[in-house]
């Protein structure tokens, strides 16, 4: 069994257990070696006390430091995160801005149009919005994806959506023909307008999925 000790500095006691219990024993009692040799550890502690005390202050100052770079990536991370919606934000209403316009466009117009966008490739990483030419006509990337050669445009409309104009409206402007949605991501919402079945129709409804013919309700005859 460890015998535990016990000394206080100011009071000049020690105190250590032993089998009977706890001893108690003046400074003035102990033995000359004893002596010198607690003086010797408490002027050891007392060297110390500065180092400690310098690491401590080291470690507070390092700790600081670190809080004031974690505040500033975390505002330099807001700011990014600013920069990038805001950019989004640019980046959709371009495509907006790209699909009326092209809605307008004569079918010699449309042509041209067409000739200015990429073409289709094979191993192409190709992001949601993104818009290129295959077999003369237009699509629109409606789920990211790496492209490949049985996944065509035209085969995968989870994929892809496509824009071809073949009806105009009663302002003349150009109309989209009707394209089955495949889910939330393609589906039509209030005010689009296609082309289906010899008519212009509206739609009437947000998330719209169904054909004019299938849901009547969703549409409406315009032109």
């Amino acid at each position: 069994m460890a015998t535990i000790f016990m000394y206080n500095s100011e009071t000049e006691i020690l105190e250590y257990q032993s089998g009977s219990g706890w001893v108690r024993v003046s400074k003035s009692d102990f033995p000359e070696k004893v002596t010198n040799g607690i003086d010797d550890i408490l002027e050891l502690i007392e060297s110390l006390r500065p180092v400690q005390d310098r690491q401590i202050e080291e470690l507070q100052t390092e700790k600081q430091e670190l809080l004031r770079q974690n505040s500033s990536i975390q505002a330099q991370n807001t700011e990014l995160q600013e920069h990038n919606d805001d950019l989004n934000a640019n980046v959709i209403s371009l495509k907006t801005a790209s699909e009326q316009l092209y809605k307008t466009l004569t079918e010699e117009q449309q042509s041209q149009f067409i000739s200015s966008f990429d073409v289709w490739e094979t191993g192409k990483s190709y992001k949601v919005g993104d818009i290129f030419s295959y077999n003369n006509e237009l699509y629109r990337v409606v789920q990211a994806h790496t492209s490949q050669s049985d996944w065509t445009p035209d085969a995968v409309p989870a994929l892809y959506t496509r824009f071809t104009i073949v009806a105009s409206n009663n302002a003349g402007e150009a109309v989209p023909e009707f394209v089955q949605p495949t889910g939330a991501h393609d589906a039509y919402n209030t005010g689009d307008l296609v082309s289906f079945e010899g008519h212009v129709y509206k739609s009437l409804i947000d998330a719209n999925t169904y054909s004019p013919s299938a849901y009547p309700q969703g549409w409406e005859v315009v032109g």
